[in-house]
């Protein structure tokens, strides 16, 4: 008998013991998903596009860094988002092609769905939220938009806008205006009045929308920060309304820094819910459709610049910050190795280089055109400002490639030829030939670009856009969900996991 009393109160016991058990892990789990928004949600998100910057481009920075700061030995010099420490490949292709836009390749990161190309977050008659439009809404985070290009060109406009056609430059504007983010900054309005010139200023209708709209350099003025919403606008703007490429202007290595050191100032102000803020580096892309290598590498180093800034915020805020690195996709075919100079690299030789191709052409080509410059002289400007010659005794000055060889001479010279007679053109309007070697792009700067690029060790096979994967890097709250190999839709989808949307 007192054996089975002891039996009974030993399966009480257990029972008791079971349902404590069981109560504690409730009252943990609770406290856990309750507390979730403090202490488990990256509360500060940095997302940083290099638009068109692929592993090549990346890696080419890097040894080009090494090159200079080494020059008698092989040590790569790293970028500061090259120490992060997770690291991830993201595929990009979209509804229609393997080879992406930046519509549909940016719209797959913000809304992480698949695009068709040219269109921005919309596919199928239907358009998405995006990542930056629900931390806004349903987490009232403040969200901010940067970009070295047009505020309301496509890769910003992919974390606002719904559009069927990127080309839809002032519609995206109106879509800026509703989104009623707090802080945009970067290049001017594309398409500011419209596509017949009709319609009302854009930066007239972002005033009545109740923004602050300065026009700045690289100084901080953000004297009301926090109490309004905010759009910089570069001072310094191109032809078409971007920021001025670094190699033209060196003071722009610091513009997208600056931007985002204003951002956090403005985002961060008397405001605990957190921010979400995308930085674009637009203008790689631009020099990668051009071939225009080093003129990729300062872009670069520029949109690192800005990322070092955002580390800066990471290290007085660990637990709370996310900082990711990624492209939309890669441009160029850039290619680390050229048949000519062997398994070396002369990655020096591109510090020749004095101006990019646009303002080569702006300022030379559209002149030589106008009055029929001779050859022989044209060869004096592209010694001084590109560092290749046909004088062999200039070599130790300028490296020990940058004499010209008699095919490289030949081909330069037929290239100028066609610049002088035809110029640029449209791609119907060329032979296959014609635009596999220079595409939409000017002749003569695209053959001079080639030879240095060629005699650096370098070779880009396209003047558009390739398939490749590209890498995604990461530090802070959740880095680890960003490790491995995933679609460009899971960006968005990890997150959207991270911040419990």
């Amino acid at each position: 008998m007192l054996g089975g009393l002891d039996f009974v109160m030993s399966n009480q016991l257990k029972r008791v013991i079971v349902s404590l058990i069981v109560i504690v892990a409730a009252i943990y789990t609770y406290h856990n998903v309750s507390n979730m928004a403090d202490d488990s949600y990256p509360k500060y998100i940095f997302l940083f596009i290099g638009d068109g910057m692929g592993s090549a481009q990346i890696q080419m920075v890097s040894d080009y860094l090494g090159t200079i700061e080494h020059p008698d030995t092989i040590k790569p010099e790293k970028l500061s988002f090259l120490k992060f420490p997770s690291t991830g490949l993201a595929t990009n292709y979209d509804m229609m092609s393997y080879i992406p836009d930046s519509a549909s390749s940016g719209s797959a990161i913000a809304s992480g769905k698949k695009i068709p190309t040219g269109s921005i977050n919309y596919a199928k008659d239907k358009t998405f939220q995006t990542i930056a439009e629900k931390l806004y809404q349903k987490k009232h985070y403040k969200v901010g938009i940067i970009s070295s290009v047009n505020i309301n060109h496509t890769t910003p406009a992919d974390f606002y806008a719904h559009q069927v056609s990127r080309k839809n430059d002032y519609d995206i504007g109106i879509e800026l205006i509703k989104s009623q983010f707090d802080f945009f900054a970067g290049g001017g309005f594309r398409g500011e009045y419209g596509i017949d010139g009709t319609k009302e200023s854009l930066n007239q209708l972002v005033k009545k929308a109740g923004y602050s709209v300065y026009e700045v350099g690289n100084e901080s003025i953000c004297k009301d920060r926090g109490k309004r919403k905010q759009i910089l606008l570069s001072k310094k703007q191109d032809s078409q309304g971007a920021l001025p490429y670094i190699m033209d202007d060196k003071e722009q290595l610091g513009a997208l820094k600056g931007f985002v050191k204003q951002g956090i100032s403005c985002l961060k102000t008397n405001h605990e819910q957190g921010f979400f803020l995308m930085v674009e580096g637009g203008k790689i892309d631009w020099a990668c459709h051009q071939n225009d290598t080093a003129t990729c590498i300062q872009e670069i180093l520029g949109l690192n610049e800005a990322v070092e800034e955002a580390v800066q915020f990471y290290n007085k805020h660990k637990k709370e910050t996310l900082i990711l690195v990624t492209a939309d996709h890669e441009t160029g075919g850039l290619s680390l190795g050229y048949s000519a100079t062997g398994y070396s690299l002369y990655l020096e030789h591109l510090n020749n280089q004095k101006i990019s191709y646009e303002q080569f052409y702006n300022q030379y080509v559209t002149k030589y055109r106008k009055e029929n410059t001779d050859f022989q002289e044209v060869l004096s400007d592209v010694e001084e400002l590109f560092g290749i010659t046909t004088n062999s005794n200039k070599q130790q000055e300028l490296g020990i490639h940058s004499v010209l060889t008699y095919s490289q001479l030949k081909a330069l010279e037929g290239a100028y030829i066609e610049t002088l007679q035809i110029g640029t053109q449209k791609q119907s309007h060329m032979t296959e030939k014609e635009y596999t070697m220079h595409g939409k792009n000017d002749p003569f700067i695209s053959q001079i670009l080639r030879i240095l690029a060629n005699k650096s060790g370098v070779n880009w096979s396209t003047n558009g856009h390739s398939g490749v994967c590209v890498p995604v890097f990461a530090i802070g709250n959740g880095q680890e969900l960003f490790d491995g190999y995933y679609d460009n839709t899971d960006i968005c989808k990890k997150l959207e996991k991270l911040t419990g949307i």
